[in-house]
């Protein structure tokens, strides 16, 4: 009797999303041992925003324009980081949302616009 192959049931999709999730609540975690837990939400949030917009574009990863692309996208998210008072009753589902989809269509501007320079096809949508 041959022995069983137990395929994947996570699509490319579903590993990626998982390997990202896994990434942001390990920097939470890792900041919020350190003693900064607003800071850890608010670095876990931005670098899951940024993973969310890298994805459709995954396809280019060999290519370098993508990854300046990604730095230049994750050094605009330092001042979000840095100055939203992340403690703050303020920020809550509603207003998290917004700034969420405005800083998303931020970093997918800045890939869109680097592959629209440099000439690259649009992204890869996955099946």
């Amino acid at each position: 009797m041959e022995p069983r192959v137990r395929e994947s049931r996570l699509t490319p999709l579903g590993r990626f999303t998982l390997k990202a999730l896994l990434c942001c609540l390990l920097l939470f975690i890792l900041l919020a041992w350190l003693g900064y837990f607003e800071l850890g939400a608010g670095v876990a949030m931005c670098a899951g925003i940024v993973a969310g917009a890298v994805r459709p574009w995954w396809e280019h990863r060999r290519r370098v324009w993508l990854w300046g692309a990604i730095m230049v996208a994750s050094a605009a998210q330092i001042p979000l980081i840095a100055y939203v008072p992340w403690s703050s009753h303020v920020l809550r589902g509603g207003v998290l949302l917004v700034f969420g989809l405005a800083d998303y269509t931020g970093v997918y501007g800045i890939i869109w616009l680097a592959a629209k320079v440099f000439g690259a096809a649009g992204p890869i949508r996955p099946a």
